[in-house]
């Protein structure tokens, strides 16, 4: 049942949500331009807030929030929690514009619901940052009596108006390489639209003709595949024997220490994996075939006209020996296939297929010396139709874990003290002649 609160009042909410923040940027005026301690309810506690906000998150927030996923990964989480007490009413949820520019009644569609805590960084942050427009500084400016003087030689600035300036080029460049990802994103998008990457796939019959696997593996495979008419995903064991994943994962470890940090800078907020696509059916830089030989088999288990196998495969590695500040080293809460059949964010991808090469060997939760974090971790965390039940899938050598794209919530938890490593495929099918 979906219930929702009449328009009335959630414009009211938001209102006052926008009164309560703007005595924060008031109160913080008088901090950046007078150089002298503002009136603050507790100053020493609102400067400490922001320095410590700054020094955990490093995500820019002086633009438009075009993706809700970075205000909800583990660094976010981690930080919010441990503001317990130090913000009255912390987890309290409060309405968060992803557009400081525009009103709320303007996006009361395309609020974001948040914590209290992360409103008020956020906020302080977009302040701090100059996000609020050219027009606002100058007027701003203005009113404390700081002008820019201009000479036949050379301009003279204060020093408050050299650091606005700065302000204004750090937004610029942000808002250029938002655009920047924008643009590619739409350029991606409508090669999605056109239908290019079904191009780059064969039959799953065709597939299987080019890679053979052992004919028990694949009964194994297709009686395991049956079952996702009535579950959310499949776990199949032994697709690739324990000895041959030794191998591969020594193989893949050093080829990853040799390409070195292949991450997404974009995305290291919400997604921890460093990826390389490798030809499913030609040769690739390392020996990864026994794996290849049972992907290229998936769609030929799939009881499902018309499904076509990709001729790219995903390795990933999410390296769990990384500091915990250098983002995140899990994946957060997704599906593969978001989109409308037929509209944008349409991927076309239908079936997810991943085998794990490793697992962790070491004794699950046992914390190092002197404090070191927990090791462990990199389960696939699969939701199930109301979200609140959960099953964790462990990583294990030649399992292989198989679920529906438009369908599966899924989450790879932190991985800690290990490097997990994966390979998986996408199987699509083209449905826009069903729309």
């Amino acid at each position: 049942m979906d219930i929702q609160n009449s328009s009335e009042i959630e414009r009211l909410s938001s209102t006052s949500c926008s009164n309560y923040m703007s005595s924060h940027i008031n109160l913080l005026n008088d901090w950046a331009l007078t150089s002298r301690p503002p009136v603050f309810i507790n100053p020493v506690a609102d400067k400490k807030l922001y320095s410590s906000f700054r020094s955990n998150i490093h995500t820019p927030l002086t633009s438009t929030i075009s993706n809700p996923c970075i205000l909800k990964t583990q660094t976010w989480v981690k930080f919010l929690l441990a503001l317990e007490g130090r913000v009255p009413s912390y987890n309290m949820m409060t309405m968060l514009r992803r557009d400081p520019l525009k009103s709320y009644e303007s996006q009361l569609y395309d609020l974001l619901v948040v914590p209290r805590a992360q409103f008020i960084c956020v906020e302080i942050a977009r302040f701090v940052g100059g996000c609020y427009g050219e027009g606002w500084r100058l007027n701003w400016l203005k009113d404390m009596g700081l002008r820019m003087f201009e000479t036949v030689q050379t301009s003279r600035f204060t020093v408050f108006e050299k650091k606005e300036i700065e302000n204004i080029n750090e937004k610029k460049r942000i808002e250029e390489e938002a655009q920047r990802i924008i643009t590619l994103n739409k350029e991606k998008e409508e090669r999605v639209r056109k239908g290019e990457q079904l191009r780059e796939c064969t039959t799953a019959d065709e597939a299987s003709s080019r890679r053979t696997v052992e004919e028990g593996v694949k009964v194994k495979i297709m009686n395991g595949i049956r079952k996702l008419k009535e579950e959310k995903f499949v776990v199949i064991d032994g697709v690739v024997p324990g000895e041959k994943c030794v191998g591969i994962e020594e193989n893949c470890i050093k080829y990853f220490e040799e390409i070195g940090d292949r991450r997404v800078k974009s995305q290291r907020e919400y997604r921890g994996d460093s990826v390389v696509f490798l030809n499913l059916f030609g040769a690739s830089e390392i020996d990864v075939d026994a794996v290849k030989d049972v992907l290229a088999n998936i769609g030929s288990c799939v009881d499902m006209p018309g499904i076509l196998v990709p001729d790219k495969s995903q390795l990933a590695l999410y390296d769990g020996t990384r500091p915990s500040d250098d983002g995140v080293r899990g994946y957060v809460k997704h599906l593969d296939n978001v989109g409308v059949v037929g509209e944008e964010g349409e991927n076309f991808r239908e079936i997810t297929a991943i085998i794990y090469l490793n697992e962790f060997e070491g004794e699950e939760g046992e914390e190092g010396e002197e404090g070191e974090e927990a090791e462990g971790g990199g389960e696939l965390r699969c939701y199930g139709h109301t979200h609140e039940l959960t099953v964790d899938v462990k990583p294990k050598r030649g399992r292989m874990v198989v679920f529906k794209s438009r369908e599966l919530y899924h989450e790879v938890m932190e991985v800690r003290g290990w490097k997990r490593l994966a390979m998986s495929v996408w199987c699509l099918k083209d449905r826009r002649d069903e729309m």
